[in-house]
C-alpha cells in the first residue's frame, strides 16, 4: 500500500512537471502559477510519506538560501516605496523566487533517471513550440513579405513575445543534447538527436539574443576543447564542427543582424545541408 501511494505521488508529480513545461513553453501563465504550487504540495506530501517528515535534508541548499536573502532584500525595499499596492503586487510574483526553487528540492523525486524523462519531453514541447511558430511566421511572411517575422520578437508573438526569455529556453534545450552527446548518449533517435541541435541551433539565432548567444558561444568552445582533451571525438569532426558554427554564428556579431540575418539563412541552403550530412 505505502509503495502503490508512492508510485502514484511519482506519477502526479511527472505530470505536474509536464504540464508546468508546456505552460511555461507555451506561455500559460495561469496554468504555471497553479502548477508551481501543485509540485510543491504534492512534493511535500511525497516527503511526507516516504521519510515521515515535511522537511527534506536537499532544503539546505544554498540556491534556496540565497534565494530566500534576495527576496528578504526586496522585502525591505518596500519601505523606501510610494507606491505599497503596486510593490506588494510585485512582490507577489516575485515569491516564485523561493517557491520555485523550494519545489525542486521539497523531495527526492528529481533524480538523475527522472531528470532525464523530463528533459527529454521538455525538448519534444519545445521542438513542437518552434515548429509551429515558424509556420506562424511563414504564413505572417506571405502576407507582409517581410523577412521580420523570422526574427526576434516578432518570431515568438504567439508566446510571450520576448524574444530573450524564449531563447533562454531553447539555451537550456541545446545545452542538454549536447551534453547527452559527450557521454555517448542518443535522444530518441541519432538522426533526430542531431537534427534537434542543428534545430535549436538556428531558431537561437533568429531569436537574435546576443547575450544568450554569447553564453552558448563559450559553452560550445568549453565543450570542444574538452572533447580534443579527452579525445571523445575526431579531430576533424572537432575542426569542421567549429567551422560550421562560427560560419552561422559570428553574424550575429553585427548590429544590423535582424531581418537580414533570416534571407541570408533562406538564400544559403547548401551551408545548412552540409552541415545536417556533416553531422549525420
Amino acid at each position: 500500500m505505502h509503495e502503490n501511494k508512492n508510485k502514484f505521488l511519482s506519477a502526479v508529480l511527472f505530470i505536474l512537471y509536464l504540464v508546468f513545461f508546456v505552460s511555461l513553453i507555451f506561455s500559460f501563465r495561469a496554468i504555471s502559477s497553479i502548477s508551481i504550487p501543485l509540485i510543491l504540495t504534492t512534493g511535500l506530501i511525497k516527503n511526507k510519506t516516504e521519510k515521515g517528515s515535511f522537511f527534506n535534508p536537499r532544503l539546505k541548499n544554498p540556491l534556496i538560501i540565497f534565494c530566500c536573502l534576495l527576496f528578504s532584500l526586496q522585502l525591505i525595499s518596500l519601505s523606501h516605496t510610494n507606491e505599497i499596492h503596486l510593490a506588494w503586487r510585485n512582490m507577489f510574483l516575485n515569491s516564485l523566487i523561493i517557491i520555485v526553487p523550494l519545489s525542486l528540492f521539497c523531495c527526492d523525486y528529481i533524480d538523475e533517471t527522472t531528470r532525464q524523462k523530463i528533459l527529454k519531453w521538455y525538448c519534444i514541447f519545445l521542438c513542437t513550440a518552434c515548429l509551429f511558430a515558424i509556420y506562424i511566421a511563414f504564413r505572417n511572411f506571405l502576407t507582409t513579405h517581410n523577412y521580420s517575422v523570422f526574427v526576434y520578437h516578432s518570431l515568438v508573438s504567439i508566446y510571450s513575445g520576448h524574444a530573450i526569455q524564449f531563447s533562454i529556453l531553447v539555451f537550456i534545450a541545446e545545452v542538454h543534447l549536447l551534453e547527452l552527446l559527450k557521454r555517448n548518449e542518443i535522444f530518441l533517435k541519432k538522426n533526430v538527436h542531431f537534427f534537434l541541435i542543428l534545430f535549436f541551433l538556428l531558431f537561437l539565432l533568429l531569436l537574435s539574443s546576443k547575450l544568450v548567444i554569447s553564453f552558448f558561444i563559450l559553452y560550445f568552445f568549453f565543450v570542444v576543447l574538452r572533447s580534443y582533451r579527452l579525445k571523445s571525438f575526431s579531430r576533424a569532426f572537432i575542426l569542421s564542427s567549429t567551422f560550421y558554427y562560427l560560419f552561422l554564428t559570428l553574424p550575429a556579431a553585427s548590429p544590423n543582424f535582424g531581418a537580414s540575418r533570416c534571407h541570408q539563412i533562406l538564400k544559403k541552403p547548401a551551408i545548412l545541408l552540409c552541415l545536417s550530412l556533416h553531422l549525420h
